[in-house]
């Protein structure tokens, strides 16, 4: 017997006969000598009817793996006289690519078709009959002589287009003949033949080629240049319910996303059989009505290796998030470990049924380790979030910007302690809040639901930064090494208050934050909408108190190693930043800078040129929109070559196009020409006029200076990544060599003290002093310490590891 479930599509195979079952499982499928399509030896249909089958298969471009001719019993007449059992001729063809048609004996006009995907069972009672179950109706093949070639047929059929299949791992398939990626591509086409989609090419090829030779297990539908259709995706949806390659699917983006309601109940269905996709992203994908039925959720809720949920950017609304937390939250019996439902438009209704369901569900609330609810309107729901909070105890990482938090609400109760928590980031970014009860009821939160929290981020929140303000609140994150103040109108008082609460001058008092690493002050200085109206105040004062702060004098109090500082619409700093950028020039722990959109022009470019020749600590550096030209970009190649540490840094892509855009004969080109032949004719190893003259055009000395900087970026990077294999390779020989000398040591202690009889306890604690091990302490009499072996100082002459 053959039996495929509806649901699993399990697959089993049983024959009754004596024949052999795989007698004829190697069918011709390749044409015949005379030109006719093979398949139809020993057939027995006439040329008619072999005339209807051919164009059928031509029609489909197929080829038949059997095709027998057979009776169908039916019953004729009306009342138990007139009643009897005729028998009619019927022809049976199954092929290649899983098409089952049933034509009609003698004029050979097509009845019936049905594709293998639709068969859900096959019975063979006797040697000369099998039936055929489909999923809408059934087809006995009666007086029929070929049983064991037609479930041979079927078997060939099942593995050439499902090869990756579970089921079909009781076929003992070769690696071969499953393909690339478990077979997904055949799949693929398989089930676009049978939904009537075009196949593209390019897909299957991407798979084949690329997914598999580098073992890449995510079916990323923004992979592609031209984003399957929502057609297409549907069949690759589909194929993934046979496949067991994927461990991931990613629907994301304008294009590739809008696959709509249809395909996201495809995809609930394919995850009721996988067994290996762990997590799915569908960011916008155009549906709405799907998030609200219970199928849905219930075919999520079906699958038991479902990890990693990303729903973020669609229209689920209250809806379905109630349907998401009664029909998906309620019913799972594994461990979720990530979800993420931002900006989906859900109010402060959805979220408390959403807060409350993950809460009562121990498999989702003590196992959850990042939520994302941002985008949403959780306004007075801030209590339902703080409850949920003291309930996951292995939450790390917690999303709730732009919520419109009411603040009060966020304060925990005077008997809630939390007992155990993980929590590690938490992101507030775009809720606005004052002075007084917001402050405080955030300051509580942190304290009592977060104590060890290393990430937070308020950017965007109106932050009052007074040094009361900021003791209150960094008195409750004592363990922060990364903080996000951008976008909050600090301006200078309080960028001066923030630094003395970070780096307090001459050190007489502790730092508020002596971890923190990462800073990100963006945006924060004010700007001058009319210079014109309104006289622009100086900010020397506020780059003198970040100066301060980025010095090796405050690096004792405050380690940061990575400073944000951009500039824009909110503000810019222009010429004003090249204090600052200079007095790194003394900063040895600083290893990202970013100080993009400042607009300070090419006097920038020649600062960072010269802070970048003296300093062997910054990785990355990022500095466009800040109006350099091509003279700023060669005053930057002269710091950039002495350099050998740079690893990474995002070329000026905007300001090279903003120049580049000038027309050729326009008075900015001339000038930047002009100034060019100067700055050339001043650099190192030019000298003449005619070093100047050597370049063609702007574009061309660009192009030369673009591809020099990533030259000298990737052999810094090598040259990092040598040193480091050099350390690793030092160490393991010391390593090795300690080991020996313990050993050596060990044993001739041993053969010296063998002639003394049994040694004491005192004699066995002899070893060199770097490798002695602890002794439990003795009643015994002082005796004098034997004077230990002298390790060979031979560490610094450990030879060397040869160059990779």
């Amino acid at each position: 017997d053959i039996h495929i479930q509806p649901a699993g599509y399990t697959l089993r195979v049983r024959s009754r006969c004596s024949a052999d079952m795989s007698s004829s499982s190697d069918a011709s499928v390749s044409l015949a000598p005379s030109g006719r399509m093979a398949g139809f030896e020993n057939s027995g249909i006439s040329l008619l009817e072999r005339r209807e089958v051919e164009n059928y298969l031509i029609k489909r471009k197929d080829r038949p793996l059997i095709i027998e001719k057979f009776k169908d019993r039916k019953t004729k007449g009306t009342g138990p006289l007139l009643k009897k059992e005729v028998e009619e001729d019927r022809i049976l063809v199954i092929s290649k690519r899983g098409w089952i048609p049933i034509f009609q004996g003698g004029t050979g006009r097509l009845m019936t078709e049905a594709h293998i995907i639709e068969l859900t069972n096959t019975e063979t009672m006797n040697p000369n009959e099998i039936v055929l179950k489909f999923r809408a109706g059934s087809v006995t093949v009666g007086s029929c002589s070929k049983v064991n070639e037609i479930v041979a047929a079927i078997k060939k059929t099942f593995i050439f287009n499902l090869p990756g299949s579970p089921d079909t791992r009781d076929f003992e398939i070769k690696t071969e003949q499953i393909g690339p990626c478990y077979g997904f591509s055949r799949t693929y086409r398989c089930i676009s033949h049978y939904m009537g989609v075009p196949v593209r090419d390019d897909i299957c090829y991407l798979v084949d080629n690329i997914y598999a030779t580098n073992g890449i297990k995510e079916l990323n539908f923004s992979d592609w240049l031209e984003p399957p259709t929502a057609p297409q995706a549907k069949a690759m949806i589909d194929a993934l319910k046979y496949n067991q390659w994927f461990e991931s699917l990613v629907i994301s983006g304008e294009g590739a996303s809008k696959v709509g309601n249809d395909a996201i109940m495809m995809v609930a269905n394919a995850l009721q059989n996988n067994k290996t996709i762990s997590k799915i992203v569908l960011e916008r994908v155009g549906a709405r009505e799907a998030w609200v039925f219970g199928d849905t959720w219930q075919g999520l809720a079906l699958n038991n290796y479902l990890t990693i949920i990303n729903l973020a950017n669609n229209q689920i609304e209250d809806r379905g998030a109630t349907s998401l937390s009664n029909e998906y939250l309620a019913n799972i019996c594994h461990p979720l470990q990530a979800l993420n439902i931002s900006n989906c438009g859900i109010t402060r209704t959805g979220l408390g049924t959403f807060f409350k369901m993950i809460k009562e569900n121990k498999w989702v609330g003590k196992n959850i380790k990042f939520l994302a609810v941002s985008g949403n309107r959780l306004e007075d729901g801030a209590d339902d979030l703080v409850q949920f909070v003291f309930a996951a105890p292995s939450l790390r990482q917690l999303e709730v910007s732009n919520a419109n938090i009411t603040w009060g609400k966020l304060r925990p109760e005077m008997n809630m302690k939390i007992k155990e928590s993980s929590l590690t980031r938490l992101d507030l970014s775009g809720n606005k809040l004052s002075q007084g009860e917001h402050l405080t009821a955030l300051a509580a939160f942190l304290a009592d639901c977060c104590p060890g929290l290393t990430d937070l981020d308020m950017a965007d929140t109106t932050f009052p930064a007074t040094p009361f303000t900021l003791s209150t609140v960094f008195q409750s994150v004592p363990f922060l090494t990364k903080l996000s103040l951008a976008e909050n109108e600090l301006d200078e008082e309080g960028i001066l208050s923030l630094v003395d609460v970070l780096a307090p001058a001459g050190g007489a008092t502790p730092s508020a934050l002596p971890n923190l690493r990462y800073i990100d002050l963006s945006y924060n200085l004010p700007h001058n909408p009319n210079p014109l109206l309104v006289k622009k105040t100086s900010n020397a004062p506020s780059v003198k108190a970040l100066s301060h702060l980025l010095s090796p004098e405050a690096h004792k109090l405050c380690p940061i190693e990575s400073f944000k500082f951009q500039g824009g619409s909110k503000g810019r700093l222009k010429g004003e930043i090249l204090p600052l950028v200079q007095s790194l020039k003394r900063n040895s722990s600083l290893t990202e800078l970013d100080i993009r959109g400042h607009r300070a022009g090419d006097e920038l470019a020649a600062s960072l040129g010269q802070l970048i020749s003296v300093n062997s600590t910054l990785r990355v550096i990022s500095w466009d929109e800040n109006y350099t030209t091509l003279v700023g970009l060669e005053n930057f190649a002269m710091g950039l070559r002495r350099n050998h540490t740079l690893e990474r840094m995002p070329m000026p892509v905007l300001d090279i196009a903003d120049y580049l855009r000038l027309p050729e004969n326009s008075q900015g080109m001339q000038l930047l020409k002009e100034r060019l032949k100067v700055t050339m004719l001043t650099a190192t190893g030019i000298g003449s006029a005619s070093g100047a003259e050597r370049v063609a055009t702007i574009q061309e000395r660009t192009t030369e200076l673009i591809a020099e900087f990533q030259i000298i970026l990737i052999q810094n990077t090598l040259q990092t990544f040598k040193e480091s294999l050099k350390k690793a390779a030092n160490l393991k020989k010391r390593n090795e060599y300690s080991s020996s000398s313990s050993t050596s040591t060990g044993n001739s202690i041993s053969t010296s003290t063998s002639s003394l009889g049994p040694p004491s306890d005192h004699m066995m604690s002899l070893s060199p002093p770097a490798m002695a091990s602890p002794q439990p302490v003795r009643d015994t009499p002082a005796s004098p310490e034997p004077q230990p072996q002298s390790q060979p100082q031979q560490e610094e002459e450990l030879p060397q590891p040869e160059q990779v």
